[in-house]
């Protein structure tokens, strides 16, 4: 196998290779989707996927954003301001495209179980011994069932 040089560079990305994960944080009934996607938008980049939930008191924002080097640099920059002016937690990083994984499988677990200190990680510790990686984890989407209580609603 020939040997790099040492003015061999990485392969620049594509001119909408450039991708930037973002996450926000504020407290309900504010939400950071508005405020995100506005800049998003008037950076040039463009929105490739989202999720937005309530945990706890809290509304978080995961989004992912494409685009040029230069409408990149201009949605972090934009998302500096937006830190610091409108009270929103905010962190990002640029990170690469998805790796395609065309041998999975789909699956779907549901488990009803007593909710104890613990129960969580005992099951990603169970699909981890097991080499499921979990794509994604929602814990507990209704109210959990406790002993001597009757769970009948499906989650």
């Amino acid at each position: 196998m020939p040997e790099a040089s040492l003015t061999d560079t990485p392969p620049r990305p594509s001119p909408n290779e450039n991708h930037l994960l973002i996450n926000a944080y504020t407290t309900h009934p504010e939400s950071p989707l508005l405020s995100v996607t506005r800049r998003i938008a008037d950076s040039g980049c463009n929105l490739v996927d989202a999720r937005l939930t309530t945990v706890g008191r809290d509304v978080s924002m995961t989004a992912l954003a494409t685009g040029s080097w230069d409408a990149v640099a201009k949605l972090e920059a934009m998302l500096g301001r937006l830190d610091r002016e409108e009270g929103l937690k905010l962190n990002w990083y640029r990170t690469g495209a998805k790796q395609s994984q065309s041998n999975l499988l789909p699956y779907i677990v549901e488990v009803v179980a007593a909710d104890k200190p613990g129960i969580l990680f005992q099951l990603a510790d169970f699909f981890d011994r097991q080499a499921s990686p979990s794509k994604t984890c929602r814990a507990p989407a209704t109210a959990p069932c406790r002993p001597g209580r009757r769970c009948s609603r499906r989650r």
